[in-house]
C-alpha cells in the first residue's frame, strides 16, 4: 500500500510539474513586435498592452507611452528608440551621434548596427500622476525588452 501511495504521489507531482512547464505559468505572456523593414523582433510585457505606441521611422522605431504621446500631440512620451545604421553609416557618423544623443550599440548583424537612443528631454508629465507613474514603471521594463531584441536573418 505504501508503495502505491508513493507511486501515485510521484505521478501527481510529475503531472503538476509538466503542466506548469507547458503552460508557462511562471512567465507572463508577452507581446511580440516584429519589424519587417529591419528584420528584428522585440518582446514587450503583457501589461504594456494598450499603453504603448510604436512609430516606425525611416531609420528605426520610436516607442512611446501612448497616453502621454496623444495628450501632447506627439511631443512627449518617448520611452526609447532603436535606430539602425549600415556599418558604413555607423563608421561615418556613429561616434558623433553617440556623443550627441547618447546612442549605444545593442547588437550587430552582418551589415547593420542596432542602437538604443534614450529620450533626450523630459518625456513624462508631472501633471498626470497616473500617466507619470505608468511611464516610470514602463521604463523599468526597458532592460528586459532590450534583452529580447532578436535579429532575423
Amino acid at each position: 500500500m505504501k508503495k502505491k501511495v508513493q507511486t501515485l504521489t510521484l505521478c501527481i507531482i510529475t503531472i503538476v510539474a509538466l503542466t506548469l512547464t507547458l503552460t508557462g505559468c511562471n512567465e507572463p505572456p508577452e507581446i511580440i513586435y516584429e519589424n519587417e523593414a529591419y528584420h528584428f523582433t522585440l518582446s514587450f510585457p503583457s501589461n504594456w498592452e494598450d499603453n504603448y505606441l510604436i512609430k516606425e521611422q525611416i531609420q528605426g522605431i520610436d516607442v512611446y507611452h501612448q497616453a502621454t504621446y496623444h495628450s501632447t500631440e506627439g511631443h512627449a512620451g518617448r520611452i526609447f528608440s532603436i535606430y539602425i545604421f549600415s556599418k558604413e553609416e555607423w563608421e561615418k557618423e556613429g561616434q558623433e551621434l553617440a556623443n550627441l544623443i547618447g546612442l549605444t550599440i545593442l547588437k550587430e548583424s552582418e551589415d547593420k548596427i542596432y542602437t538604443l537612443a534614450p529620450p533626450t528631454d523630459v518625456q513624462s508629465s508631472q501633471d498626470n500622476k497616473k500617466w507619470h507613474d505608468q511611464y516610470k514603471h514602463m521604463k523599468k521594463d526597458l532592460p528586459a525588452i532590450l534583452e529580447s531584441l532578436q535579429i532575423e536573418n
